[in-house]
């Protein structure tokens, strides 16, 4: 018979382990700042918001939408931190949480929108196929019933889509 362990919600999580190259993590970090760095509504918001209202019922809340995806960033931004910080070497493994792939994802989703609006002056980071090729490594660990369980040290940041913190979905 197996034996069988309990750990404490309060200081272990669910986690998906995801192998990882330096250069991956700096790759999202740099696409992160890209976008950072080259703001998608240049002017007044308030014009902007009045131009969407006129668009019907159901129309979207231009300040909420920039406040999500500063949301997302910010929450990207902290998980590509800790990861540099733990991968003592070229190549390693680090943690994702469920749920915290929808952030990374929304950076990639960010990019490439803006990188094919012709009116955008976005440029894609040099190395951002390394964030595609991350990003499909992310999908395939994250589709599979596979998870580890961490320390929350490990995994200290906190995301801004993740609403379960004890890892279950």
């Amino acid at each position: 018979m197996a034996n069988s362990y309990v750990f404490s919600k309060d200081t272990h999580t669910f986690v998906y382990p995801i192998a990882v190259r330096r250069e991956e993590i700096e790759a999202v970090s740099a696409a992160i700042d890209a976008l950072a760095e080259t703001p998608p509504i240049e002017g007044d918001t308030d014009e902007l918001q009045e131009v969407v209202d006129g668009l019907g019922e159901g129309a979207l809340d231009v300040e909420a939408l920039l406040e999500r995806s500063q949301a997302q960033r910010e929450a990207a931004k902290r998980l590509v931190e800790t990861w540099g910080e733990q991968l003592a070497a070229p190549i390693g493994v680090v943690y994702i949480r469920p749920g915290t792939d929808d952030d990374l994802r929304a950076i990639v989703t960010q990019c490439t929108q803006r990188a094919e609006a012709d009116h955008d002056e976005f440029q894609l980071p040099d190395q951002f196929e390394d964030v595609l090729t991350l990003m499909k490594r992310i999908d395939r660990a994250t589709d599979s019933q596979y998870k580890a369980v961490v320390h929350t040290d490990l995994v200290d940041y906190t995301t801004s889509s993740n609403a379960s913190s004890d890892g279950s979905s």
